[in-house]
């Protein structure tokens, strides 16, 4: 994988998307593909030069752009995190935390119009689409404390509490898509923590 970090855009985003058909829904896990996707997918967001916007020539809607990698990585961590069937081994969790970590300080947000359907523009941003990502990766995290019984309050505020209160410092900022993404998916933040959650639902927060 670490031949093709330097090939267009077009290509990265098919070589994510191909890997991800073929790891989910294969019961067998895989461990070792996973750890070059997820390194290779941090490998390419850590460089300065990803987050470098296109010179605007007219052509920029027909070809592949960083919104369109991040998309896949979001959807490839998610895919990775969300049935415990599939999932990749939980020490890979560090570094799926990470890479949404790196996408959630640069990328930017999509323009919600007036009258806009919020739900729709947010699932299929670049951005709702990390969000997503990250919901599902605290889940995760929040099922394995479960299982190995090392306490979930202890998990949720240890790292992915961090994350989330981070994304609502944001909310001023025009960080719509956490906002329409937190009320969609409020039975999970109450899942997460019901404490954390109803402290952040008083409407001047929004």
């Amino acid at each position: 994988l670490q031949n093709f970090k330097n090939l267009h855009f077009d290509f990265i985003v098919n070589i994510i998307e191909g890997y991800v058909e073929l790891l989910v829904g294969d019961m067998n896990s895989h461990k070792e593909i996973w750890i070059y996707l997820l390194d290779f997918c941090e490998e390419i967001v850590s460089l300065p030069k990803f987050w470098e916007k296109p010179e605007g020539n007219g052509q920029e809607y027909l070809t592949a752009n960083y919104s369109w990698v991040v998309s896949s990585i979001a959807d490839a961590i998610r895919s990775g995190t969300s049935d415990d069937k599939f999932a990749f081994e939980a020490e890979l969790l560090r570094v799926s935390r990470r890479i949404l970590e790196i996408i959630l300080e640069n990328q930017e947000g999509e323009e919600f119009p007036d009258k806009c359907d919020a739900v729709s523009i947010s699932i299929n941003s670049s951005r709702g689409k990390c969000i997503e990502a990250l919901i599902n990766y605290a889940l995760r995290r929040c099922r394995l404390a479960d299982k190995t019984k090392s306490g979930r309050a202890k998990n949720w505020h240890s790292d992915p509490k961090f994350l989330f209160e981070k994304e609502f410092s944001k909310i001023f900022d025009s960080n719509h898509e956490f906002v329409t993404l937190f009320a969609n998916y409020l039975p999970n933040f109450i899942d997460l923590d019901r404490d954390w959650t109803f402290e952040h639902l008083p409407l001047e927060h929004f």
